[in-house]
Formats: structure tokens, sequence, C-alpha cells
């Protein structure tokens, strides 16, 4: 495998990488390298089109696991997690995630990152459905690691205070990092412009907002208490974060950086098919409506 050095970071040369604020014409994070991992982009992109083709509303999640000073298997540990989330929310829920190698002495700072989309069914507590997910990872977390108890991550929304024990450091744990929920009738520009009003209002007013947790927007490192655009643009540049080009740099030799999930379907009922591809054209102007470059 052949490698290049850019910005001061041994990567592989086959990477395509992005530079910039945005990509497609969809705001995305920096990072400390200024560019991003393009494939990982696509597989961000391809997943939530995908899912807002085949379902009028989709609630996307942002997971950690850090596994600190131990081994996982960490194929074993995905299968269960996700099959246990299809048990409980559903077989169209999906998920893709990476991983990265950080500076933490622990593990030789492995970690992982995941984004799960569920498709919304009926009207639930987001910050509730993300914390009993969270129980599902935790219970997963400590089969697969044959441990009775791991550590229990303590500021689910409050990710950004200091945390004064360094226990979390030295044991494995999952953490909820946030939440969206797409409705795919407000996914154009010309809608995601008024969400994007009433979410600057709601930061204003230091007032929540019900389709993204907006605790997040304020605290930020970057643009913190600005509104970058609708729901749909503040969960994209949400959830870039996975496919900044910082950390994974170095990550052991045959390991995979991301894994997108499967789209194969099968058994479409009569007229499906043809309801989907309808859908896929819908979201796909949509989506390239903002790509006006």
């Amino acid at each position: 495998m052949s490698y290049v050095i850019y910005r001061g970071i041994s990567i592989n040369k086959n990477i395509a990488l992005i530079e910039g604020s945005h990509y497609l014409g969809m705001p995305i994070q920096l990072g400390e390298s200024g560019c991003s991992v393009q494939g990982i982009l696509d597989g961000i992109l391809k997943l939530l089109k995908y899912q807002l083709s085949r379902h009028n509303k989709v609630i996307v999640l942002r997971y950690d696991v850090f596994l600190a000073g131990v081994e996982l298997e960490i194929t074993s540990f995905n299968q269960e997690f996700i099959r246990k989330i299809r048990v409980n929310y559903g077989l169209d829920a999906k998920m893709l995630w990476v991983r990265e190698k950080g500076a933490s002495e622990y593990n030789n700072g492995i970690h992982y990152h995941y984004i799960l989309t569920i498709p919304q069914k009926t009207e639930t507590s987001l910050p509730n459905l993300g914390a009993a997910i969270k129980k599902i990872a935790n219970h997963c977390l400590k089969k697969r690691l044959n441990m009775p108890e791991i550590y229990d991550f303590p500021s689910e929304f409050d990710i950004e205070s200091p945390i004064k024990d360094k226990e979390f450091m030295q044991k494995p744990y999952s953490s909820f990092r946030g939440f969206f929920l797409l409705d795919r009738r407000y996914i154009t520009p010309e809608e995601t412009n008024k969400q994007k009003i009433d979410i600057q209002v709601a930061l204003e007013k230091d007032k929540g907002y019900k389709h993204l947790d907006i605790s997040k927007i304020k605290n930020r490192n970057y643009n913190k208490n600005k509104a970058l655009g609708g729901v749909l643009e503040e969960c994209i540049y949400a959830i870039s974060y996975l496919a900044k080009l910082k950390t994974k740099e170095d990550l052991p030799a045959g390991e995979r950086m991301f894994t997108p999930p499967s789209y194969t379907e099968t058994n479409l009922k009569e007229g499906r098919a043809e309801q989907i591809a309808e859908f896929v054209l819908l979201v796909d102007k949509a989506f390239a409506m903002f790509d006006v470059n």
C-alpha cells in the first residue's frame, strides 16, 4: 500500500479527499486537517437519500464506541447491534460506521463512530429513543467483551462540558451524540431555508427545536449559535464529522476505514418498486438543488 503526505498526515494515496466547507452544496465540517474523505461523504449522502426515498420520515442518530484497554471483534459487535435494533425498531434500520485512531494511550487509540437511521413509524421522543438504543449498544458491548459492567458515559446532551474523572478513558463505553428527524416533505432548499430561519429564532430565544438537538448548535466548536441551514443541512454537517481526515491515518493494516450498509432489496410488494423509483427521482432532484455550482 502506497502512502503520501498530505498536510502532515500520511494517507493511502488512493483515498480521494475533499477540501473546503461544502460538498455537493451541503455544509461539512473541516476538522483539523481542513479536508474530508470523499468516500465517507458519498456513503453518508447515499444512506440518507436511500432512506428518504423509501420512508416519509427518517430518524438519524449518532453514536460512538470507545474500547479503552480491551479488544473487541467489531464485526460481531456490529452484527449483533444492528440485529437488535431491527428486532426493536424495524428491519429497515441501517447503519454506517467508521474506524478511527486517536491519540489515546488506550487500545492504541482505536475507536468507532456510527450513524444509525431508523424510519419513523409513530411519534416518539428522540432523546428517549437515543437513550434506549444506547442501552442496546451497552448490552452488546458487555456481552461481546464478557464484562459485567462498562463505563456509563455521563453527559449525553452536553458532551462539550469537562469530564472530571478519567474513568471513561480506561473502560469501554458507548455514547449517544445527537439526533435528527428528516421529513421528505422538507428537503428542498426552499423548505430548508424556512427551517433555517426557525432554528435561528429558536437559538436566539433559547428555545428547543423538535427535529434536532439544538444544544449541539449552541455548543459546537465552529459556527456556534449559527444555523447553517434546515434540519437536512444541520444533519449532514453534524454527521460529516465521521468523514474528517484527521484520525484516519495510520490505521492498522488490512482494517476497514468505514463500512456502509447493505442496500439489497427483495420481495417488494406489487407497485412498491415503481413507488420507490418515483421517490428516488424526487429525493435526487431535491439534493441536486443544493449543488448549484
